[in-house]
């Protein structure tokens, strides 16, 4: 796109902003700037996410903590209220989705397009989080937002790929991660699902820190209390956001794209690319059911060429700790799935070595304790009838 269309397609922003006469004024600006002015001039940010409202002062719009839980509330003697210029946040993300991104980090526009992003992504935390409300409570009004933040993650997403992880992970990646809750996966699922889309699936030639960034991702995830055995409901994923993320940062969350260069187009011969991330996440979460039912997808969408030592491993480090760790597994089919790729590895890496063959029946033992029966079948199969294991 050329500089005037990125004039024009910044006066538009304008446009969900102000008036009507506001907005051409604004685009006369603009075009007045692009005929004679020099440099570029600083993109236009909203109106201040809140303002506290004088009680004898009626705004348009305001907000009491009435509308909230009283525990919710930080300071219930303030009145806060929404700045008098509406904000359309939903054009807004409209917009921002036709922002020609590569080529403006590849120009000189790079710097304010950079400070623009980082004022936008402030003011969407302070949308979500508003002064009134306690830190760790999540406000109502960021459903108002919902379109633009889940835009914004994702622009976050592909500008990520285009710059080196130290810029990316100061301005960006460790603000989101420092959010709380639903702040924050709001933001890092689509960050995560258009970066994994864009430069694992597509990208002819994956970057050099790809899955360092998706590491840190991983790293804030695993840090919820969805992963701590002691929680309350621990095991459980909640809203879209969440589980879109264990989707995506385990490599499932598209089932099949054909033009993509790797994994969704059905090969699957760079799995030990991912396999360092893959191994993490399982082994810190396959206990949860919704975990698990990810990893075993990914393991039949790849099993022609998911190391069978590896996935033996894997499972062994899940069963070991015994069935009343595993959250959520009872009446499920994921012991039978397991079943089914142990036979798999068993006929497609026959004949197998000792040891792999020996983790292959242990595995079986804990799922036939388990009460699965296509497990003690295989027992009695031809792979496994002469194995014993040590004593």
């Amino acid at each position: 796109m050329s500089r005037h269309g990125r004039v024009v397609s910044t006066a538009k922003l304008n446009e969900s902003l102000y008036s009507a006469s506001e907005a051409q004024a604004a685009v006369d600006a603009a075009l007045a700037f692009y005929e004679n002015g020099s440099g570029w001039a600083s993109l236009p940010l909203p109106p201040p996410a809140w303002v506290k409202v004088d009680r004898g002062k009626k705004l348009r719009k305001w907000r009491r903590y009435e509308k909230h839980d009283v525990d919710d509330a930080d300071d219930a003697a303030e009145l806060w209220g929404e700045p008098e210029i509406s904000w359309h946040s939903r054009q807004a993300a409209e917009i921002l989705q036709r922002i020609p991104f590569d080529e403006i980090l590849n120009s000189s526009a790079r710097g304010a397009l950079l400070d623009f992003l980082a004022g936008v992504f402030e003011w969407t935390n302070q949308k979500s989080a508003p002064p009134w409300v306690k830190p760790g409570r999540r406000d109502r009004s960021a459903t108002d937002i919902f379109e633009w933040t889940h835009a914004l993650g994702s622009r976050l997403g592909h500008v990520a790929g285009l710059l080196p992880l130290s810029d990316v992970q100061a301005r960006f990646l460790d603000p989101i991660l420092g959010l709380e809750g639903e702040n924050c996966w709001a933001l890092l699922s689509p960050f995560a699902s258009t970066y994994v889309c864009a430069y694992v699936y597509d990208a002819p030639v994956v970057p050099a820190d790809a899955f360092a960034t998706l590491d840190l991702c991983l790293g804030r995830l695993l840090q919820d209390s969805a992963f701590k055995h002691e929680a309350y409901r621990c095991g459980e994923f909640f809203g879209s956001d969440q589980p879109e993320l264990v989707r995506t940062l385990m490599f499932v969350s598209v089932e099949h794209a054909g033009l993509s260069a790797r994994y969704v187009n059905g090969d699957w011969s760079e799995i030990g690319r991912i396999l360092p991330l893959v191994d993490r996440f399982v082994r810190a979460g396959g206990w949860a059911a919704f975990v698990m039912d990810q990893f075993l997808t990914l393991c039949e969408r790849a099993r022609a060429n998911y190391p069978a030592e590896i996935f033996a491993d894997q499972v062994l480090t899940i069963l070991g700790n015994g069935p009343s760790t595993l959250k959520g597994w009872h009446g499920t089919f994921i012991p039978a799935r397991i079943a089914e790729l142990v036979q798999h590895f068993a006929h497609r890496d026959a004949p197998m070595r000792p040891a792999l063959s020996q983790k292959f029946l242990r595995i079986l033992d804990m799922l036939v304790d388990m009460g699965d029966r296509r497990s003690a079948a295989l027992q009695l199969g031809e792979a496994f009838r002469e194995v014993r294991l040590p004593s």
